[in-house]
């Protein structure tokens, strides 16, 4: 979701993926500029624009100009790209594919699957089946994907990973008409990460 920022006088519409990119990222900054930004210990973007011109001045300890052309380049690092609906249109039709969850109702009430370059968070109960529908979506990926190669990354938090279960899926998928593969080499495309902490599970995305 976009959000706003507003702070003495300055308006930016960012979007949250954006906001969160590290400062040390930014283009457009000289070496002083970028230098003086990493000793105020200021890390992201969303950090810096949270703060008054005052303030960075201050904190950056730089001249008004030189705050000025920071905020300058972090906007345009943070602020959303206009796009025209023609350009809309055409990323849309040229691309990934939805990916289906074998589910055909649920498929259709999708618009044909899990939108790709999204996030699908499934919701429920012990025992409702959301870890088999992971592992069905995974099994998913890596067949439709088969032809290029497609990998998958499985972060499993509960240690509830059950790759013969995968295997399996991927054996059933492929006996039904999916493009001829070895099951076990598409198991081999899944790279299972257990994190034990929030700091690990962090480094994973």
């Amino acid at each position: 979701a976009d959000f706003s920022v507003i702070g003495d006088g300055l308006a930016l519409a960012m979007n949250a993926g954006r906001s969160s990119r590290r400062l040390a990222r930014v283009p457009g900054l000289s070496a002083d500029l970028h230098a003086a930004v990493r000793q105020s210990g200021l890390a992201k973007c969303s950090d810096l624009l949270t703060l008054t011109t005052l303030e960075l001045v201050d904190r950056l300890d730089l001249y008004l100009e030189e705050v000025e052309d920071v905020l300058e380049a972090v906007a345009a690092a943070v602020a959303p790209q206009p796009r025209t609906a023609l350009q809309l249109l055409q990323s849309k039709a040229a691309g990934p594919r939805p990916l289906r969850t074998g589910l055909p109702a649920l498929d259709a009430h999708l618009g044909g699957g899990l939108r790709a370059g999204g996030v699908t968070e499934v919701v429920g109960p012990a025992g409702m089946g959301k870890t088999q529908l992971c592992l069905a979506l995974a099994a998913r990926a890596l067949v439709d994907g088969s032809g290029s190669a497609a990998r998958v990354l499985y972060v499993d938090n509960e240690r509830s990973f059950q790759p013969a279960r995968l295997v399996q899926l991927l054996r059933m998928l492929v006996s039904h008409g999916a493009p001829a593969v070895d099951p076990e080499e598409l198991a081999a495309r899944v790279c299972v990460v257990q994190p034990a902490s929030w700091e690990e599970y962090e480094h994973c995305l």
